[in-house]
């Protein structure tokens, strides 16, 4: 288990530190393509698919560094089931490596595209301490060119493996990169690095190549800080103080269940519950949460200083295909309580005409004083008006019960996101 965990966060670091070339030049272009990360016990196991569980793709393209958030760490405590991994993910702050930013592409190469395949062990050795090894394998020149191995304890290597992976990475980089640090006001605004998520509140010693780079700082309520900063040296620092933005009003939002992604105008705002500042004008909230349908609410017409309070119960992501199952077996049922019913009708019209012509038979024996006839006719009569006002009482509860499946049916259609009973709403006070 301890090397499962090692490896996982070792080959994470490793896999998003990786840039690689083009075939004609190649280290002019930051291109890479993710082939050989596994395990020699388990070929093919994709440790940082599993332990991030999303796709090796995604988690290369989108994030500049690999950091791991609060679900993740946790995930990977309770793989390792050992305390003193527990200490080494809280000593590290939640930041684990960093990388530079690649054109991504997962797969093997064609003549027109020689990719580097990076691999890495670990062995676990006695006292807690591991051996680790990295090596890269040029796929135009069919040989390794990079390899890096190195002895030191599993706590140093998981709070601050990129001192230990620096010097490979320098090496096989081949050309300038400095470090970069940045520090946000509020401490929960939103850093961006050339338009890719860099952090939150503070990035520290990011790997950055020579030149010029584009910082963007938001918060919600707050106006976008942008600027330019060109990188020549390690140790560059920037600090960003946002500005209150002017007439704004105050949102609170919740959901059931909680801890759904909020953006605003399609910016990230937080997480529910969150009380959030919305421009005085038409804005759109948008609510995501993994494995629930997305909403928006249309925030129309909040006036400056005024607060409103929205809460939303998210449907399932399936929750869609199961209202439709259902409504189309409404459809079924009320389709064969139709055609019962107006099989039905016709029982009864043919009771009723049989009961009409037993009276008429009975009047006439009454008539010619046919007393025997007369009786025998008029119970038979008696019986089919019985039996025809029963048919005629079933066939209109048939025909009822069938409108009453299909209201449900056209209702389950028209369904909506469900709001929570009392609170869904929109209070607003002044």
């Amino acid at each position: 288990m301890k090397k499962l965990l090692v490896c996982a966060i070792l080959l994470c670091f490793l896999s998003t530190a990786l840039p690689g070339f083009s075939s004609f030049n190649v280290f002019l272009q930051r291109r890479v393509v993710v082939g050989n990360i596994k395990s020699p016990e388990e070929p093919g196991h994709d440790y940082l698919a599993d332990s991030v569980r999303s796709s090796l793709y995604t988690t290369l393209l989108l994030v500049p560094f690999f950091t791991l958030t609060d679900e993740e760490r946790t995930f990977l405590r309770h793989r390792s089931e050992e305390p003193m991994y527990s200490e080494a993910f809280q000593e590290a702050e939640g930041q684990i490596g960093y990388r530079m930013t690649p054109v991504v592409e997962k797969g093997p190469y064609t003549p027109d595209f020689w990719p580097l395949f990076l691999s890495g062990s670990v062995t676990l050795l006695p006292e807690d301490r591991v051996e680790i090894t990295l090596s890269t394998y040029n796929g135009m020149l069919h040989r390794t060119v990079t390899k890096y191995t190195d002895t030191l304890p599993v706590e140093r290597l998981l709070t601050d493996p990129q001192s230990y992976i620096s010097p490979f990475l320098k090496r096989l980089l081949r050309y300038q990169t400095y470090s970069a640090s940045v520090e946000a006001e509020p401490e929960d605004a939103f850093i961006f690095i050339d338009g890719i998520a860099a952090g939150i509140g503070r990035v520290e010693g990011i790997l950055l190549p020579a030149g010029r780079h584009r910082v963007s700082v938001t918060r919600n309520g707050y106006e976008e800080y942008t600027d330019m900063f060109t990188l020549t040296e390690d140790g560059f620092r920037l600090s960003a103080v946002l500005r209150k933005k002017e007439g704004l009003g105050e949102l609170y939002l919740d959901t059931e269940p909680q801890d759904a992604a909020v953006y605003v105008d399609e910016r990230y705002a937080g997480q529910t519950p969150l009380r959030i500042l919305v421009p005085s004008r038409n804005s759109v909230v948008t609510l995501r949460r993994q494995g629930y349908r997305e909403e928006s609410i249309g925030i129309v017409d909040l006036l400056e200083g005024e607060k409103a309070a929205v809460t939303l119960r998210l449907l399932p992501a399936d929750e869609g295909e199961r209202l439709y199952d259902r409504a189309e077996r409404l459809k079924r049922q009320a389709k064969i309580l139709s055609y019962t019913g107006i099989g039905m009708t016709g029982v009864s019209i043919l009771l009723g005409v049989q009961k009409t012509l037993y009276e008429q038979k009975a009047d006439l024996y009454r008539k010619e004083s046919n007393d025997e006839r007369y009786r025998e006719s008029l119970s038979t009569a008696n019986t089919l008006s019985t039996l025809f006002y029963i048919s005629s009482a079933v066939t209109a509860g048939i025909f009822v019960f069938s409108f009453s499946k299909l209201i449900h049916y056209f209702t389950l259609y028209k369904k909506g996101p469900d709001i929570i009973p009392g609170t869904g709403e929109t209070t607003r006070e002044r």
